[in-house]
């Protein structure tokens, strides 16, 4: 019911700004799918269907049964954690702090540091130490606590959501887990 709710009011946000705010909140979901976020999520949902296969292996429920709930649900919910954490990032960043990150992590330094910070050569060093010590570098490290608070709110209102939808339509097709399951 959250979710829904959320979703209303990110629907209504998004009918409401105007285009240049468009390109706000699509530059922030473009730098949630390049920063690894999304990839995370992508990883999290995963986990959550390994786990609900794993509390309902005694109803056998089949393969194709688990692929469909995926492929269903997968990127839609994807699509929803990206739009729900557009709120906290804007809250945080200006649409110019977003392209500047943005343009860093599309770079091959920005990759290498998301791949394997430890990595880096002295040049991509240089690179990075420059980004973080830019105005845009400089707030992302300084809220990295505060906006990682907020995502973390958002992140298990998101979860909870998932699961009650998945186990909601696993119910539907008659697999519900009885009070001793």
């Amino acid at each position: 019911m959250r979710l829904l709710v959320l979703a209303v009011i990110i629907i209504l946000t998004f009918s409401n700004v105007k285009s240049q705010s468009l390109t706000y909140n699509e530059a922030i979901v473009e730098y949630l799918e390049i920063n690894g976020t999304e990839a995370q999520y992508a990883q999290a949902v995963d986990a959550l269907f390994t786990m609900l296969n794993k509390r309902y292996t005694n109803l056998n429920i089949p393969q194709e049964t688990w692929k469909e709930l995926e492929n269903t649900y997968k990127e839609k919910s994807l699509k929803s954690i990206k739009l729900l954490l557009v709120t906290p990032y804007r809250k945080t960043f200006s649409e110019d702090n977003i392209k500047r990150m943005l343009t860093f992590y599309k770079s091959d330094v920005g990759q290498q540091m998301l791949a394997d910070p430890t990595s880096l050569n002295t040049e991509q060093k240089a690179k990075a130490g420059d980004f973080y010590a830019s105005d845009a570098g400089a707030k992302l490290l300084e809220n990295r606590d505060s906006l990682g608070k907020r995502v973390s709110e958002v992140s298990e209102i998101w979860s909870r959501d998932l699961y009650r939808v998945v186990t909601n339509d696993l119910g539907n097709r008659g697999f519900a887990l009885t009070g001793g399951e």
